[in-house]
């Protein structure tokens, strides 16, 4: 358990440097859940390390938190993609292969 946990805390630091430093996004709501993320996983590792009951219990609450924040990135980022291609044809097709 201390190694997932020490994994946990890693990756929610990853996840804010690339979200807040590495590639800062505009968007208030993404930047907010990114933030709940990063919480849930950095408190849920500390949790693990401690060997607090709670720990593994907000681990997994995290876990969730992070498997629903990824599932709507990407299908957010298709239907950027698809509208690229839609609206702005032959050259959103290029834009969305990129």
């Amino acid at each position: 358990m201390k190694l997932y946990g020490a994994l946990d805390v890693a990756f929610a630091a990853l996840y804010a440097w690339f979200g807040f430093v590495l590639t800062p996004g505009r968007s208030t709501p993404f930047n907010l859940a990114l933030a709940l993320v990063c919480l849930l996983l950095g408190g849920g590792g500390v949790g693990l390390v401690a060997g607090a009951r709670w720990g593994r219990t907000l681990a997994t609450i995290a876990c969730w938190a992070l498997l629903a924040f990824s599932a709507v990135v990407i299908v957010l980022l298709v239907a950027s993609s698809a509208y690229l291609r839609g609206v702005y044809g032959p050259l959103g097709q290029g834009l969305a292969v990129m």
